[in-house]
């Protein structure tokens, strides 16, 4: 789930200090930083500490958008975020003219195994480049390239011995994002990604003889409201890898002195299909520094093991400070 929405302060007109004292309920005592400098009136500069990466990065074609502060689930994260948790960033903004806007980010963190635990020797260094363009009055698009380098994971996993993932692996992403205007009011969210990831093993019995290839989406409705209300519902399938075989090999006997081997080809594609479906209500009070949501969250699937369900209500409130 996504962590509390950052608090701002401005230490003068150009620099601003975001910060939220929890980042994820398995690191509750975590915090989370980040400074922003206005390099000029059409530039911004962005520094983060222990950031969760689809805080900054998470690349909404709607510049003004703040549905990440609605959403709990994982509506819309950047694919490469889970994998650089609490990680270090840099990010950096400028409009160019005539609704275009071009954001750069890079962030290296420690990467999250299977049951989102940190592991402290699994690190990752990803890139994100973003152009966003008004394509028309109510259509809002932005095209997406990020690179994921793992020093000794593939994808999240590490293994050792045979099943050695030292080499690491290296991941590219493509993305797309639309926000299309239904009404003055109502915004429709798409957006999709489409990833490469491969894997040079050079001892153990997996070889990967082609890249896995996988996708993550998310689209939604976000409303505003009279009173200060913003409702949002949201469908979301986190990164799963959908194409990919490895080929493991086994010995199967003795031909004289001499251990034989089989090879077995593995379909690396998953079972199951996480899905979530979120809808979400919020509200703020423009006298009194208050806000609260409400987020009901079913998911299927999880972790792509199928039949792996749950449903969640969260209820949140706020005090601004």
């Amino acid at each position: 789930m996504k962590s509390d929405s950052l608090t701002t302060t401005s230490l003068r007109p150009d620099m601003r200090l975001s910060f939220s004292t929890q980042s994820d309920d398995s690191d509750p005592g975590s915090g989370l930083y980040q400074f922003s400098y206005d390099v000029d009136s059409r530039s911004t500069l962005a520094m983060g500490y222990g950031l969760k990466p689809e805080l900054n990065f998470a690349l909404s074609p709607s510049l003004e958008s703040d549905w990440n502060d609605l959403a709990v689930s994982q509506a819309f994260n950047h694919p490469l975020s889970q994998f650089s948790d609490q990680a270090h960033s840099l990010g950096y903004h400028m409009m160019l003219g005539d609704g275009m806007a071009f954001q750069v980010g890079v962030w290296q963190g420690e990467v999250g195994d299977s049951l989102n635990d940190q592991q402290d020797d699994m690190t990752s260094t990803s890139l994100s480049i973003s152009l966003t363009s008004e394509v028309t009055s109510r259509l809002t698009g932005s095209i997406d390239f990020g690179g994921l380098r793992e020093d000794s994971s593939f994808l999240g996993t590490q293994g050792s011995g045979i099943w050695s993932t030292e080499a690491g692996s290296q991941t590219w992403m493509l993305g797309l994002n639309f926000n299309y205007a239904l009404m003055p009011t109502i915004d429709a969210l798409f957006s999709y990604y489409q990833l490469s990831t491969d894997a040079d093993q050079p001892s153990g019995l997996v070889e990967y003889k082609e890249s896995l290839i996988g996708n993550s989406f998310s689209t939604g409705l976000l409303a505003e409201g009279a009173g200060n209300w913003q409702y949002g519902f949201f469908i979301t399938q986190p990164l799963r890898v959908n194409q990919g075989e490895a080929t493991l090999e086994l010995p199967s006997g003795y031909s004289g002195y001499d251990l034989t081997y089989q090879q077995v080809n593995l379909d690396m594609a998953a079972t199951g299909r996480h899905l979530e479906y979120e809808l979400a209500l919020g509200w703020h009070s423009d006298e009194l520094p208050l806000s609260g949501k409400v987020n009901l969250v079913r998911v299927n699937d999880y972790a792509n093991i199928p039949g792996n369900d749950d449903s969640i209500i969260l209820f949140n409130l706020g005090v601004e400070f």
